[in-house]
């Protein structure tokens, strides 16, 4: 049986270059406020990238394979698997401030389980240089979230992205049966959140950035 788990990040990989990979692999270390778990999720990569050795390599890493199917369904298999309280979606060309995570933890162990939702700044990154930084007001939201261009393209600084679903930690008990729409083409991020407020949550933003999002033009 698993023990305890506060967080289960979830990446779906679909032939990533191995160096960017192990750097998303690698931005997860030992964590001194919590326990988690990653699943990764081989979408059918082809053996040229190594998928299934590089993930072995790494701590608390679980490795499953699907035929090519989409991250959606990738992203479905991992919420299927999940053990964590919370989860968290990572792109598996992208990486993790982990201490932002681990303090985060450390400071709001005892509040953390009353909300529906955790969301984080997130910084864009292009060869090594911050292009953009994106962050929210440290406030609890409650209610039906409103769902406007702003809060689509992240440019609003009290709320969450809708855009996205990396950057925020879900309450897996919130979020019940919802799953990704394996149907949609594009805009799955959007549709899985727009369905997610479709009710009241309390939600906390953080004024930290917890995830780099890489632009890499083979991505």
């Amino acid at each position: 049986m698993d023990k305890s788990v506060d967080l289960t990040i979830i990446i779906p990989v679909y032939n990533t270059e191995q160096n960017l990979l192990k750097k998303c692999l690698s931005s997860f270390r030992d964590a001194k406020s919590f326990n988690y778990e990653i699943l990764v999720v081989d979408d059918g990569s082809s053996e040229e990238f190594h998928v299934e050795s590089i993930s072995k390599r790494f701590k608390s890493v679980k490795y499953f394979k699907q035929e090519n199917s989409g991250a959606s369904v990738a992203r479905n298999l991992g919420l299927s698997q999940a053990n964590g309280k919370y989860v968290l979606f990572v792109d598996s060309d992208d990486t993790v401030n982990f201490d932002v995570l681990d303090n985060f933890y450390g400071l709001y162990r005892t509040e953390i389980d009353s909300y529906d939702a955790i969301c984080f700044g997130y910084r864009v990154i292009e060869r090594e240089n911050i292009i953009s930084k994106t962050n929210q007001r440290n406030k609890a939201v409650h209610g039906i979230m409103d769902i406007d261009a702003e809060r689509i393209n992240g440019k609003r600084n009290n709320g969450y992205n809708c855009g996205v679903v990396w950057s925020k930690l879900y309450s897996k008990s919130s979020l019940g049966n919802l799953k990704f729409n394996t149907s949609l083409r594009y805009a799955e991020d959007l549709y899985f959140n727009i369905s997610f407020d479709l009710i009241p949550r309390r939600i906390l933003c953080i004024n930290e950035c917890l995830y780099d999002y890489h632009v890499n033009n083979s991505s």
